[in-house]
């Protein structure tokens, strides 16, 4: 954990409900809460729904040690930790440094088309 960082975040997910567990920065110390959010199915949106456990603490040891002990009780109640940053899972690898992939078969190149031929321009002349 860096030593000059400003917050401190967990999330974990159960269907279209998030609960936030977070340690951020303020006037003196750290605050710490929870926001326990759900996504609307109309709207699609993230909206909260309730905001609670509030705390106050003046290192942010301490509130790394409490967001860690908030997302032990979570996971007890039944939350899952996210897949991910945005919350999906990454496709497996499709191969690694041992096997890389080769390059298509190479095709020849189209034959370039002949030039149009010139033709001498008519001009006419009307006396």
């Amino acid at each position: 954990m860096n030593e000059n960082a400003k917050t401190y975040i967990r999330t974990l997910v159960n269907g279209n409900e998030r609960l936030r567990i977070l340690g951020v920065t303020a006037k003196t110390g750290f605050s710490f809460y929870i926001v326990h959010q759900r996504v609307d199915a109309t709207t699609k949106k993230t909206v909260i729904v309730a905001r609670g456990a509030s705390a106050h603490y003046a290192t942010l040891a301490e509130t790394v040690t409490a967001v860690d002990a908030a997302v032990t009780a979570a996971k007890a109640v039944g939350w899952k930790t996210s897949a991910g940053p945005g919350g999906f899972k990454p496709k497996a690898d499709a191969f690694d440094l041992t096997a890389l992939p080769k390059p298509a078969a190479k095709t020849p190149e189209p034959a370039p088309e002949p030039a149009p031929e010139e033709t001498p321009e008519k001009t006419s002349r009307k006396k």
